[in-house]
């Protein structure tokens, strides 16, 4: 049998659920869903400002059940500001990935103002304009800071 995968699970316990800000990647071939929440629409406070890229899946959905990223808005209403595109991860090659992405992602403000979390993976502060995904881009890539300008004179 095909082995299918997903990128995020709700189990079907729980009421005002949250699931915001999300940044999923699936880079195989096989069968891919972005989501999988078998609750009714109603066990949901929301669920969006999510961005999932799938390019080699094979009946790749977004939804598990409800398939596109259109369909699942068509029918559940949620996932308005959130988008299918790649997010352009600083390295996805490991042994020592680099899930940071640079200004130029589309995950970059494309965060919940109020749902989303308040501080990233490294316990930086979010701004008032949130990225989705793990990282809060704040101009520092790769965890260095941009290097100083050289040969600037005051006059």
């Amino acid at each position: 049998p095909t082995k299918s995968f997903t990128g995020i699970h709700v189990s079907t316990q729980g009421t005002s659920n949250v699931v915001v800000g999300n940044v999923i990647h699936y880079g195989g071939s096989g069968g891919f869903s972005c989501f999988n929440l078998p609750m009714l629409a109603s066990t949901y406070e929301t669920v969006d400002n999510n961005l999932c890229d799938f390019p080699g899946a094979s009946g790749g959905k977004w939804e598990s059940a409800k398939g596109s990223l259109a369909n699942w808005r068509a029918v559940t209403g949620f996932d308005m500001n959130s988008i299918s595109a790649n997010p352009s991860f600083l390295d996805m090659t490991g042994p020592d990935y680099d899930l940071a992405v640079p200004g130029t992602s589309p995950a970059v403000g494309l965060g919940h103002l109020t749902l989303g979390t308040t501080v990233d993976i490294l316990g930086r502060a979010r701004d008032g304009d949130p990225d989705a995904g793990a990282y809060e881009f704040n101009g520092v890539v790769d965890g260095t800071p941009p290097a100083r300008p050289t040969g600037l004179r005051v006059r």
